[in-house]
């Protein structure tokens, strides 16, 4: 079951800073080699992908998931979000789901 995380309300126009995720299953970092990693952003109806932020997974073999710095660059509106891992054996994990709320820049 994926976990649930709401991310910090941003404002349009800020940068996204730079974040590191450890993939773990009962606290033991998941050998990623050969994995790829998504992060999506849709409605709420999620039947449009909204934005797919950077993501690289930096160090595969202890489980280290990079999501890259961006300019939010998208309206204001409380997106949902998937992070997802497409393992090398064409499993797919979805690692975590929430909120990622963009606020109205003034």
């Amino acid at each position: 079951m994926a976990a649930t995380y709401n991310f910090p309300s941003i404002y349009q126009g800020d940068t996204f800073i730079t974040r590191f995720i450890i993939v773990t299953i009962n606290s033991i970092a998941v050998d990623l080699s050969g994995a790829t990693a998504t992060l999506e952003l849709t409605s709420k109806d999620k039947k449009k992908v909204i934005k797919s932020l950077p993501v690289t997974i930096s160090d595969p073999i202890n489980g280290v998931i990079t999501i890259e710095s961006w300019d939010v660059d998208i309206k204001d509106y409380i997106y949902l979000y998937e992070f997802k891992i497409n393992k090398a054996d064409n499993s797919t994990l979805t690692y975590m789901v929430g909120e990622f709320p963009v606020l109205n820049s003034i």
